[in-house]
């Protein structure tokens, strides 16, 4: 009897386990490690935040990844660039540049990722902030 309720908690155990498996959301994994192959992925991206979302996955966390934020933040700048007025633009010139400046004067290569990241991420906002519809009556 002892037997059957130690079994009976084991099978319990592991389809319980199984189950919570299934239920877990699969991360998204990068569909290569090949650097060109990467940069093609981001310049073919559909949009700034597919661009960005897949440099997220696919970063190297080293100084390869400073070619790939390039891509993200031209794709992105596309988005909005053209639309901001003189203020506007010198603006997020500076902020590109203070991300820039962050960490210039740490050793690294994971330094220079962070920099890509930091102007890449820049440039995600500024596009998700030109493309959200402009309520009614603000114009």
């Amino acid at each position: 009897m002892f037997n059957r309720i130690i079994l009976a908690a084991v099978m319990l155990a592991i389809s319980t386990a199984g189950n919570a498996a299934k239920d877990k959301p699969t991360k998204e994994e990068c569909p290569t490690l090949d650097h060109q192959e990467i940069e093609d992925l981001l310049r073919k991206a559909p949009s700034c935040q597919r661009a960005g979302a897949l440099f997220e996955i696919c970063q190297f966390g080293a100084s390869g990844d400073v070619s790939l934020g390039a891509i993200v933040t031209e794709k992105c700048e596309g988005d909005f660039l053209s639309k901001l007025n003189t203020a506007q633009r010198r603006a997020y010139d500076r902020e590109q540049k203070k991300c820039q400046r962050k960490y210039a004067h740490e050793d690294g290569t994971m330094y220079r990722s962070f920099e890509a990241f930091c102007g890449a991420d820049l440039a995600r906002k500024y596009s998700a902030k030109s493309l959200k519809p402009v309520p009614a009556g603000r114009k």
